[in-house]
C-alpha cells in the first residue's frame, strides 16, 4: 500500500515522504485497513524492527488532524528520549512535542503543560496522573509502547495508568505495541481492542547458538569478523558488574580506535564532563570509550547513556556491552547481537531469563536503514545447553503475560495511592477500579 493512499492529511504525507517513506510495511497496512483506524482500540503485535512506531504515527496523524492530543508511554528514559527526538518533526507542522522523564516528586510537577504530543515514561505518567490529572485534558489517544512489560516489575504501573486513563477520558483510544506476547488475545480482550498480528520483518534475522568453552575468546572472534565486514556489535550481559568487566576486557584486547582517535578522545572527555565529580565508574567508561567500546546500564547517567547511544549510531563506537536496558525498543545499528549468557543471578541462585526477554535482545540485530540482515548469537557452555536453548528460545514462543498487580506489597501501594489521590474512600469504588485492571 502506498503512503499516498492513506487517509491522512497531505501535510503529514509530505513530512513522512521527506524521510523516505513511500510505501507501507505490511503491519502498517494492516492497521490502516483495520477498525483501529476508525477509532477502535488496538493491539499491534509484530516482530522487532517491523515498523510499529510508524504504524502508531499514522494513527497519531489522524488524531492531530482532529485536534486531539497524544500521550506516548515508554518504559525507559532512553526510549522516551529517542521517540521525543523522532516526533520533533511534527513541530514543523505547528504541533508542540513535550518530554517528561525526570523527577517523580509531585511537588516538582508543572501546574500546566502545553502539548499536542507528550512522550513520557510510565513512572512519570503515573506520578502526573496521581497529582495533576487535569494535565491530560483533551488527550484522545494513548499509545503504550512495549506493553508486554505488563509481565514485569513495571507491569503494575502500566496497568494502573491504562485503567486511570480509561476512567478519566471516556472517548480515549488506546493502542498497545509489542513484539513479544504469548497470549495477545487476553491483552486485546482487556483493552477491548482489535488484535493485529504480523510475523513480517523487513530485515532477515538469523538466530544461532554456539558452543564455546571460552566465551570471551569466541566473543572476540565474532566481534573481529563483524567489524572487518563493516558491521557493529551489541553484546548483552545480565549484570552491571559483568557488563563493565567484559567491556574493559574487549577494549584492552582489541584496537578499535584506529583512525578514530580524535573523535573517541572527545567522546571520552564528554563522558567525564557529564558529571561534576567523575566517579571510578565514569573513569572506567571514559577509558573504554577512548578505545572504541562502550558499556550501557542503569547505573550510568542519562547524559552518558545518550552519549554512548549517539556515538554508536554515528559509528564512532563499534561495540556496546549492555545489560537488558538496550533490549527495549531503542533503535541502534547493531548488525550482530551476542547474548553472553541466558542466566541471571538472583538471590544467590541463577535462573534462565524469559523467552520474551531473549526475543527482545535477539531482535536488536539487523535494524532497517542500517543493515540488510541481522545475526544473533547465544553462547552456550555445552552441547546439552545448546539443545536446550534451541528448543526453548530459538524455536520457542514467548510466555503468556500475567498481571503482577496482585503481589501484596504492590497492590497495597497502589490501593493506598488511589485512596490518597483519587478520593475513592468506599470499598465498592475501590473494587470497581481494580476490576477494570488486567489483574481484575
Amino acid at each position: 500500500m502506498l503512503l499516498s493512499e492513506v487517509s491522512i492529511g497531505e501535510k503529514f504525507k509530505k513530512i513522512f515522504m521527506s524521510s523516505g517513506i513511500v510505501a507501507l510495511y505490511p503491519p502498517q497496512e494492516l492497521i490502516v485497513k483495520s477498525k483501529v483506524f476508525s477509532g477502535k482500540n488496538g493491539l499491534l503485535v509484530t516482530p522487532t524492527a517491523s515498523g510499529k512506531t510508524f504504524a502508531a504515527e499514522l494513527l497519531m496523524a489522524k488524531h492531530l488532524e482532529m485536534g486531539g492530543k497524544i500521550v506516548y508511554v515508554t518504559p525507559l528514559k532512553a526510549l522516551a528520549y529517542e521517540k521525543y527526538l523522532e516526533f520533533k518533526k511534527y513541530e514543523n507542522l505547528g504541533y508542540k512535542v513535550a518530554l517528561e522523564i525526570g523527577d517523580l516528586d509531585a511537588s516538582n510537577l508543572p501546574r500546566t503543560l502545553s502539548f499536542d504530543i507528550l512522550v513520557v515514561t510510565a513512572e512519570k505518567c503515573d506520578s502526573m496522573l496521581r497529582s495533576r490529572a487535569r494535565l491530560f485534558d483533551g488527550v484522545s489517544l494513548l499509545i503504550v509502547d512495549e506493553i508486554h512489560l505488563l509481565a514485569t516489575d513495571r507491569g503494575p504501573v502500566y496497568e494502573i495508568i491504562i485503567t486511570k486513563f480509561r476512567k478519566l477520558l471516556k472517548d480515549l483510544q488506546i493502542l498497545g505495541l509489542s513484539a513479544t506476547i504469548g497470549n495477545p488475545e487476553e491483552i486485546a480482550n482487556w483493552l477491548d481492542a482489535e488484535l493485529i498480528i504480523s510475523e513480517w520483518r523487513p530485515v532477515p534475522l538469523k538466530e544461532e547458538v554456539i558452543v564455546a568453552k571460552d566465551k570471551f575468546k569466541k566473543t572476540i572472534s565474532i566481534v573481529e569478523n563483524t567489524l572487518n565486514d563493516g558491521g557493529q556489535v551489541l553484546i548483552f550481559t545480565t549484570s552491571r558488574k559483568s557488563c563493565e568487566s567484559l567491556a574493559e576486557k574487549i577494549a584492552n584486547t582489541l584496537n578499535l580506535s584506529s583512525g578514530l582517535e580524535k573523535e573517541l578522545k572527545e567522546i571520552s572527555a564528554s563522558i567525564l564532563e557529564a558529571v561534576n565529580t567523575p566517579t571510578e565508574q565514569c573513569k572506567k567508561l571514559a577509558s573504554c570509550v577512548a578505545k572504541g567500546v562502550g558499556f550501557h546500564h542503569a547505573g550510568i547517567t542519562n547524559a552518558q547513556r545518550m552519549i554512548i547511544e549517539d556515538s554508536f549510531k554515528d559509528g564512532s563506537l563499534k561495540v556496546i556491552v549492555s545489560t537488558p536496558t538496550l533490549a527495549a525498543g531503542v533503535n541502534l545499528p547493531s548488525r550482530v547481537v551476542i547474548i553472553y549468557s541466558l542466566k541471571r543471578y538472583d538471590n544467590f541462585s541463577s535462573r534462565y531469563i524469559a523467552v520474551m526477554e531473549y526475543k527482545q535482545q535477539a531482535g536488536r540485530a539487523g535494524r532497517p536503514r542500517y543493515d540488510n540482515f541481522g545475526i544473533s548469537y547465544v553462547l552456550a557452555s555445552s552441547n546439552s545447553e545448546k539443545d536446550f536453548i534451541m528448543e526453548k528460545y530459538i524455536n520457542g514462543k514467548p510466555e503468556s503475560i500475567f498481571s503482577r498487580l496482585g503481589v501484596e506489597p504492590v497492590l497495597r501501594f497502589h490501593v493506598l495511592a488511589l485512596i490518597a489521590t483519587s478520593h475513592l474512600l468506599k470499598m465498592d469504588s475501590i473494587l470497581d477500579f481494580f476490576k477494570e485492571t488486567f489483574f481484575g
